[in-house]
Parts: structure tokens; sequence; C-alpha cells
């Protein structure tokens, strides 16, 4: 399976280092299906971009690569950890919208 990674970077001056180097809209994609298709409530917009720092995304993608790819479901905080787009960074950078049927491998 291919990810396909399209970020719109944006600036973040009032960030760590880190986050505000690498903060983007990002789309992501895999098997031609968007994985960051998400409903903006606050702002009442559908959007398939999700606003963060890739730094987190790219941190929670390399501790967790392997689960992604080969874990069998399981129902475990960890597995659901280690499986939901929605704990990248540890919450912040990832809308809890962002459901784990679609981050699931």
């Amino acid at each position: 399976m291919t990810l396909e990674f399209d970020p719109d970077w944006h600036e973040l001056p009032d960030a760590a280092p880190e986050e505000g180097a690498t903060f983007a809209a990002l789309s992501l994609a895999a098997a031609d299906r968007c994985l960051t298709h998400v409903e903006d409530i606050e702002s009442g917009t559908v959007r398939d971009r999700v606003f963060l720092p890739l730094y987190h995304l790219a941190d929670w993608l390399t501790w967790n690569w392997w689960r992604l790819r080969w874990e069998p479901e399981r129902e475990s905080p960890d597995w659901r950890l280690s499986h939901c787009m929605s704990s990248i960074g540890k919450g912040f950078a990832c809308p809890p919208s962002l459901s784990c049927s679609t981050a699931t491998s």
C-alpha cells in the first residue's frame, strides 16, 4: 500500500521550533482513500486536510509503523493509541474526529 503525503506548508511562529518548521495543512491518502477527511465543527466546513505539525506525524509513524502494517485489530487502549490518528501528538496534532477505522492498516 502506498501512502501519499500532500503538505501545504504554513507558518506557526509562536510554536516550538520543530512544530513551527513542520506545520502544514496535510492531505494524506492510502489506496486512493483520503485519510484526513474531516468535518470542522467550529468553521462548519468539510475538508480533506488537517492542520498539524508534521513532526508529530513523523514521530508517530516511526514508533508505530510495524504495528500499523502488520498488527491485527484488537480491543485495547494500547492498540488504539498505536493505530488511531487522533493519538498523534497525544491528541494535540490530529483532531479526534478522525475515526480509528480510517487509520487502520
